[in-house]
């Protein structure tokens, strides 16, 4: 709503106060919205702001990646190029950076259209070439990268155009782009999910040094997200065996393995029908050490003007040591995949059991926990079962509002009866 925004504008314009990052943001994102050329004025950053449009040429670099992304998910991407040529004549030797490519190539693919983002990717890696261009910004000329190629890999991979996506891949090697373990996890995950088993070992086997790119000169190899995707195929069709063959391989490898991974194990036991080895498998990941909780950047680390480094608390070091030991935890997911499996076995006492054991485990038993006890009771007939469980989900504090998922689980579980 072009009005809408415009009306915001009016406001954020006439305010007194000297322009904002955030208002810098906000001012461009309406600004490249309107045809109207007359809006576009600059004047320096920090300026107070007149009535009017206000936005330096630095200002309108730094948020094209807005801009770029709202229109290549129209389709809008002559205004795109556009908007491309108006920064770049205005701003001189600006360039206009990785993050705002980045926004185009996203925007094309969240539109629907990898073809048009492709093109972007085209005309990104001939900048290059074009010396007149490179000597105007002093060889500031970025180059496509492989988180560039990745998002229409992504894309293509999600929508089952695996031929598309391999070509992408191929044109990588062409291009001299050198691929992450990113992009061919994505080929391995595109292939599981149209069902082309095939043709992802033969992904894994690439990834392992047996295809035309040099993995031991690039540092790639299978990581968890490329072990655990074989696992969770095999555990959506319930082989056990295989699974637990990945998992071993994957050990072997010295790769270790995290919650996703012991997940999948648990399913797949379950979906063969062995809740006694997917409960044991709650135990085995005990055994393994939780992966390093990951750091918030901050303001002021090294690298950045003014920067200083804060010195460690006293007790630094006791806290990465006690970090190191922490263990692998099954959470209320497995747990409740666990009862899933023994409820539909009909083994209605051990999965009671189980779920009298999470809490002492510090997992607290949730809806879908109950939602597979209750199913179960309801499976056999066994009102009485029913009713105890709907008693125990109150002391438990799981809701039992009218239309969320407890009242439903018991609603359906009596319907079965």
């Amino acid at each position: 709503d072009v009005g809408a925004r415009l009306s915001g504008f009016e406001l954020v314009s006439k305010a007194p106060a000297k322009l904002t990052s955030f208002k810098n943001n906000t001012l461009v994102r309406i600004c490249y919205q309107e045809d109207d050329p007359s809006v576009h004025q600059y004047v320096p950053d920090g300026a107070p702001a007149p009535r009017g449009f206000v936005l330096s040429p630095a200002a309108a670099a730094k948020c094209a990646d807005h801009v770029f992304d709202a229109y290549a998910k129209t389709g809008a991407t002559s205004r795109v190029e556009a908007v491309i040529s108006r920064i770049e004549s205005d701003a001189g030797e600006l360039a206009l950076g990785e993050k705002v490519y980045h926004a185009f190539v996203r925007g094309c693919c969240d539109g629907g259209r990898p073809e048009d983002a492709e093109r972007v990717i085209e005309r990104w890696r001939y900048e290059q070439f074009d010396m007149e261009r490179v000597a105007d910004k002093k060889g500031a000329i970025c180059k496509p990268v492989a988180a560039s190629y990745g998002m229409i890999i992504d894309h293509y991979a999600r929508d089952g155009r695996m031929g598309d996506a391999r070509r992408l891949l191929n044109q990588m090697q062409w291009d001299n782009v050198a691929p992450s373990i990113d992009v061919f996890n994505m080929l391995l995950r595109g292939y599981l999910a149209i069902g082309n088993v095939g043709a992802a070992q033969d992904v894994f086997r690439e990834l392992e040094g047996g295809g035309t790119w040099d993995m031991e000169s690039l540092g790639i190899e299978p990581d968890v997200v490329s072990y655990t995707s074989l696992l969770d195929h095999w555990a959506a069709v319930g082989d056990a065996e295989l699974a637990e063959k990945v998992l071993s391989k994957m050990i072997a490898k010295g790769v270790t393995p995290d919650l996703r991974t012991f997940g999948a194990l648990v399913k797949a036991h379950a979906r063969a029908g062995d809740p006694e080895s997917a409960e044991d498998v709650l135990r085995r990941m005990r055994e393994f050490d939780a992966p390093a909780e990951k750091r918030r950047g901050g303001g002021g680390g090294g690298g950045g003007a003014g920067g200083k480094k804060k010195a460690p608390p006293a007790n630094a070091n006791a806290k990465t040591a006690a970090a190191a030991r922490k263990k692998l935890k099954p959470n209320v997911v497995l747990y409740s995949t666990v009862v899933s499996a023994y409820a539909s076995r009909g083994e209605m006492r051990e999965a009671k059991r189980v779920i009298a054991q999470m809490p002492a485990d510090g997992v607290k038993p949730n809806d879908r926990t109950y939602g597979h006890l209750v199913w179960g009771y309801g499976s056999l007939g066994d009102v009485a079962g029913i009713t105890a469980s709907a008693r125990a989900m109150a002391e438990d504090g799981v809701s039992l509002r009218a239309g969320g998922p407890g009242r439903s689980a018991l609603v359906r579980a009596c319907r079965e009866c």
